[in-house]
């Protein structure tokens, strides 16, 4: 699995089920989780797998954004800002300033049929 940390790096109980988490997501392409510096809730962003039937993500992220908010939000023990970002590059956001990264998970090829 290849994930980025920051250094040095300690394995926490958040990175260990966010790991989980990111594993049994096959249409989630890429995970960031960022602990922001003032005491606002953890960002999480997905990059996820467009719908089988074409190339929007949209229709995927509508049907499971909620039920993915609430596994976050048991993962990290807190509630949790998630986004979706189009691009799975860690470029296509802003950390600089934000937080802290806490686990980036990108190991996943493209999905043809993604459930």
């Amino acid at each position: 699995m290849k994930s980025s940390l920051p250094s040095p790096f300690v394995l926490t109980s958040e990175y260990a089920a966010l790991s989980e988490w990111y594993s049994a997501q096959h249409a989630v392409r890429c995970l960031w989780a960022i602990k922001p510096v003032t005491g606002h809730r953890p960002r999480i962003l997905l990059a996820i797998d467009p719908t089988p039937d074409g190339d929007e993500t949209l229709p995927r992220w509508i049907a499971k954004q909620h039920a993915w908010s609430r596994e976050l939000r048991v993962c990290m023990g807190n509630d949790v800002d998630l986004e979706l970002v189009d691009a799975p590059a860690s470029d296509s956001f802003d950390t600089v300033g934000s937080g802290t990264l806490l686990a980036a998970f990108c190991w996943r090829e493209p999905a043809v049929d993604a459930p």
